[in-house]
């Protein structure tokens, strides 16, 4: 059975975030959840597990046939930094302003994000610092994929 003809009806408009990890999609989550959308707009956020240039790829590869003009899509790319080579950073910058995709580029540790719910950080930190500065302020041991961390985090 096919599918019945649009009618010429626009879809709501949507944003939808990909990350290249799990913890990005729970923080991302949470901050909708808290904060909530704007212009009755929906947000989905989703981790496909891949890196840098392959997550363009794939993410370009799935909205090819997208109609952006009866369904208005944002795309958003978030890469770790310090996982992509400089090469790459410049080359998916290029990709992304061709597509008109959002490229987002995380800081060189994710930790940050978090931590910055808590403090203004100034300094220069190693990962392992800003891990533990953050079981300092949350009275548990830090798990990167710990949910309910999380959301105490983000309710802060």
């Amino acid at each position: 059975m096919a599918r019945r003809k649009s009618r010429g009806r626009p879809n709501p408009p949507q944003i939808h975030i990909y990350t290249e990890g799990e913890s990005e999609v729970l923080y991302l989550n949470y901050l909708k959840n808290l904060v909530g959308v704007r212009h009755h707009k929906r947000l989905v956020v989703k981790s496909k597990r891949k890196q840098s240039l392959d997550l363009y790829y794939y993410v370009q590869k799935e909205y090819r046939k997208h109609d952006f003009v009866n369904s208005p899509t944002t795309i958003i790319l978030v890469i770790d930094k310090d996982d992509t080579s400089t090469s790459d950073l410049k080359k998916l910058k290029k990709l992304c302003s061709e597509s008109n995709f959002t490229l987002v580029f995380l800081n060189a540790c994710f930790e940050l994000w978090l931590l910055l719910h808590f403090e203004r950080v100034t300094a220069n930190l190693n990962r392992e610092e800003l891990k533990k500065r953050i079981e300092g302020r949350i009275g548990k041991k830090y798990k990167k994929t710990d949910k309910p961390m999380f959301e105490k985090i983000v309710r802060r």
